[in-house]
């Protein structure tokens, strides 16, 4: 690598994000703005010559209606989830036309932006791929449903976003064709095992703007090439308003700086829904970043 590079990653999901909770009036207010969000993004990654990497849950693509005798893909084993209380689709929306749950059109919007975006794979229902708590039966359909919905509607299928950022059965993943995948970020505090303990280290990790670290593509024990993350563009809702308004552009500035300086990968990934809230400002900060790496 002659100089630095700056790439990235969206998880495109919109209502499969949450669907294993309630969707309440706060999150449909947020989803509902997904759309204008994808556009304003696509929007500035024209004007500043970015091509980012969608990972799409391949359930947007869906046009026939799923239910049959009243079960939703009666061809997806249950439980999906070792010791669920519910069915993983139990408020899943019946008409394919719903906006929360289907999303052909943003898909097209991006196969539409020039420069070329890459799309690849969210898995095809945003099942958690936890090698500890998954029928795996379960997620092998699930891989094969998102297989034949991206080879449906001419999309490639060789890189993959894990659902919530739980790796696990990256070997049947590389069975099916996948090739790439995003990795965990690298910071010491990203294996605790205590929840609380890891949400209140990254809100102060935020709040000091810590350098985010700069990675390297390297390839694992399945062959797959992984791309770490190097920050989350982090949305603004609850604490994380509290987080100062420059902090966002000012760290991943120094991300990039880093990675010319290290001649590595700063690798920033987002949903679209973390622009959600204060969604001026965040564009804002992001069209920061987007200027700095187009330097």
């Amino acid at each position: 690598m002659q100089k630095g590079l700056f790439t990235v990653s969206v998880d495109l999901e919109l209502a499969w994000g949450i669907c294993d909770q309630i969707l309440d009036d706060d999150a449909r207010r947020a989803l509902s703005k997904e759309r204008q969000i994808v556009k304003r993004l696509l929007n500035l990654m024209e004007e500043y010559e970015i091509r980012a990497s969608w990972g799409v849950v391949g359930h947007l693509l869906q046009s026939e209606s799923p239910w049959k005798n009243g079960t939703f893909h009666p061809e997806i084993p249950r439980p999906m989830l070792m010791g669920e209380a519910r069915d993983w689709f139990f408020q899943v929306a019946r008409d394919t036309s719903d906006p929360l749950w289907y999303g052909r059109d943003l898909i097209n919007m991006i196969k539409s932006c020039s420069p070329e975006q890459e799309i690849g794979s969210h898995s095809f229902c945003h099942v958690i791929y936890d090698e500890e708590a998954a029928n795996q039966a379960a997620i092998m359909a699930d891989i094969r449903l998102a297989k034949e919905i991206h080879a449906v509607n001419d999309l490639p299928f060789d890189f993959f976003i894990f659902p919530r950022n739980v790796m696990g059965f990256k070997d049947i993943l590389a069975k099916n064709g996948i090739k790439v995948y995003r990795g965990h970020e690298e910071r010491w505090y990203e294996s605790l095992p205590c929840k609380s303990a890891h949400r209140l280290l990254n809100l102060a990790y935020y709040l000091l703007s810590i350098t985010p670290p700069t990675v390297k593509a390297k390839r694992d024990e399945h062959g797959l090439i992984n791309i770490p993350a190097s920050m989350l563009f982090i949305g603004r809702a609850g604490l994380r308003g509290l987080i100062p308004n420059k902090n966002l552009a000012q760290m991943a500035i120094a991300g990039i700086d880093l990675a010319v300086k290290k001649k590595e990968i700063f690798h920033l990934w987002f949903h679209p829904s973390n622009f959600a809230y204060n969604t001026e400002l965040q564009f804002q900060n992001l069209e920061n970043i987007f200027r700095q790496a187009n330097k």
